[in-house]
This record gives C-alpha cells, structure tokens and sequence, in this order.
C-alpha cells in the first residue's frame, strides 16, 4: 500500500468525524431551546439565552427544582422569527430584563399580567405586539417604544408611574390611567397615536396635556 492510498483511507474516517463534530456543535447553537441561569436576588431561574430562532417557545415553570422566574438581559434580542411566548405558569414571572425582547419585530402575544418589573427597552421595535395587559406598579422608559401595532393596552389598577417614551410610536387611540397613577414623565406618549385619556381627578397631567391630548377626569 503506497503512501497515498494510506493518507486517503486515514483521511475519510477522521472527515467524518469533523463532519459530525461539526453537525453537532451547529445543532446546539441553532436548535431551538432556552439555557437557564440561576438568579439569587429573586431565588429562582432565570431565561438567559434563546438558541434557533423559533417562532415560538414555552418558558418552564421549574428549573433544577426552582421556579423560572424572569427573562435576563437580551434573551430574545432580535429573535426576528419569534411570534409568541408561552409560559408553563405567568403568575411565576416577576422580572423581565432590559432588551429581552427588543426587535422581535414579529412577537404578537405575551402574558405580562404578573410581571412586577420591566426593564427599559425590553420591548422596543416590537412591531407585531398588539395587546398588553399589566400588573406592575412602575413601567420604565422606552418598555414600548415603537410598538407600532399596539392598540390595546390595560395598565391594571396598580401602576404608579409611565417612564419617558414608554409609549412613544403606539397605535392606541384612548387610555384610562388608573387611581394608583401618579406621575407621567415628560414624551412617554412622544409621537403616539393617543388622543384621549381618562385620569382620575387630582393626577396632574400636565405632561399629557402638553402633547394635545384631551383629558378626561373620573372620580
């Protein structure tokens, strides 16, 4: 057997290998699955990475024996085929990270009723997203910004404050801001398609009212 012969036959089965090793590594980056990570602040899992660009996936209820309780920093960043999210138990999730969903410019639909606290920007150029209800006391600046299609939105009845650009670039036409609110920083509805909004009376609004939105008081 001359020496060719002999690099030819070593050369296929360690090709193959490669090949595989290759095949392999590409299936655990690109198939679609969350990583978790352990978060001690809130005693609990958090969602650190999405792998595959799925259109959708499903955030366990426990992880390692401990709840999964929030999505981390960028999770789903420009996840550009993701459409939903789905939760084994919402009432689980206290915390979602800044950029966790920004520029997921298909995501319709997320449960968000739960959730105490929303970081900054964590839905921004959320394109697709169309209806929110929340259950928190503070949203952040920029949460929404340019959510095109949001035209439904229920604040809950526990929402203290509306950061900076919270809402700028919405679709939604009226707003009732409920009896717990009591600050609205100055453009979070900066180029919006707001024209009304219900207050309770006593909540300055001068920020709203600055933006030609018409106000109107309940008791």
């Amino acid at each position: 057997m001359n020496r060719r012969t002999l690099f030819i036959r070593m050369l296929i089965p360690f090709s193959v290998m490669v090949i595989c090793i290759l095949i392999t590594l590409f299936s655990f980056k690109y198939s679609p699955r969350l990583t978790y990570k352990w978060n001690s602040e809130y005693e609990g899992y958090v969602v650190n990475n999405a792998y595959g660009n799925a259109k959708s996936y499903t955030v366990r209820e426990e992880y390692n024996g401990k709840p999964v309780v929030g999505i981390g920093l960028r999770a789903f960043y420009k996840h550009s085929n993701l459409e939903s999210i789905e939760f084994e138990n919402p009432e689980n999730i206290i915390f979602i990270d800044r950029f966790a969903f920004s520029e997921c410019t298909k995501l319709k639909t997320i449960d968000l009723e739960y959730v105490d606290y929303i970081e900054r920007n964590a839905f921004s150029y959320c394109y697709k997203l169309n209806n929110i209800k929340l259950g928190l006391k503070d949203l952040l600046g920029s949460v929404f910004y340019k959510c095109t299609s949001l035209d439904t939105i229920d604040l809950g009845d526990t929402l203290r404050t509306i950061g900076t650009f919270a809402f700028s670039y919405t679709s939604f036409t009226e707003l009732t801001l409920p009896k717990s609110m009591n600050t609205i920083y100055t453009n979070a509805f900066k180029y919006s398609n707001l024209k009304k909004v219900y207050a309770f009376y006593g909540l300055n609004v001068n920020n709203i009212i600055s933006n030609d939105i018409e106000v109107e008081f309940y008791s």
